[in-house]
């Protein structure tokens, strides 16, 4: 569940000081999504969380059916034509597809965040909805230069032995071929360079540090 989601069920949210974090990019996106109750780094998480325990409990709230039916979904519910409809009503049917069962997303926006999930349970927020498809065009752009290389490699021993039987004509529609899948290869490589040079620059973007998290106590 998303800190939201305890906050909306009048939970206490804790949230890791992004300084602290060896990878700071998933307490810094908690704290632009909602103001924690604690922001502490991870020396100080376990007493404060011990005495948190110790605590009274607050008052009782229900959890909204949203939250309670998302959480049911994650952990693997069957699904049902009545859960598709469900999912209309928490959000709105994207044309994206889900990385990994291929099944449709549907987009919600969760105040400040725009997140994305299957009736399946897969769940996306955008940066890594995007971060996934990238993932999935390499994959398929790979696997079609690894193709076309088999094409210009087949097309060109084709073109030879019809070279070597005295078929000219045909030795020459094959190697024109082979130049044609060896051009269109080429162009999948530079693709997959600027896909892999756009990958380094958003991570070198992602080791910046963020501004250092101002500390809340409870």
């Amino acid at each position: 569940m998303a800190p939201r989601g305890f906050r909306r069920s009048n939970g206490i949210t804790v949230v890791q000081d992004p300084t602290d974090a060896l990878f700071h990019e998933m307490p810094a996106t908690a704290l632009g999504r909602v103001k924690p109750d604690h922001v502490v780094p991870l020396s100080e998480m376990p007493p404060l969380l011990e005495k948190l325990v110790k605590e009274p409990a607050g008052q009782a709230r229900p959890v909204p059916w949203n939250v309670k039916y998302e959480v049911e979904i994650a952990k693997g519910k069957a699904v049902t034509m009545e859960d598709m409809e469900k999912m209309d009503r928490i959000g709105r049917r994207s044309v994206l597809t889900c990385p990994d069962c291929g099944g449709t997303m549907w987009e919600v926006d969760d105040a400040k965040l725009v997140r994305y999930r299957c009736h399946v349970g897969h769940a996306y927020t955008s940066e890594l909805m995007s971060i996934a498809l990238d993932e999935t065009l390499r994959r398929t752009l790979a696997t079609a230069l690894r193709t076309l290389d088999e094409r210009v490699a087949l097309a060109t021993k084709l073109s030879t032995d019809a070279r070597q039987r005295g078929h000219s004509q045909r030795a020459s529609s094959w190697a024109t071929e082979a130049e044609e899948f060896a051009q269109q290869a080429t162009s999948i490589r530079d693709s997959i360079k600027r896909i892999d040079e756009m990958v380094a620059r958003m991570e070198a973007d992602a080791t910046v540090a963020p501004p250092e998290a101002e500390r809340m106590t409870g």
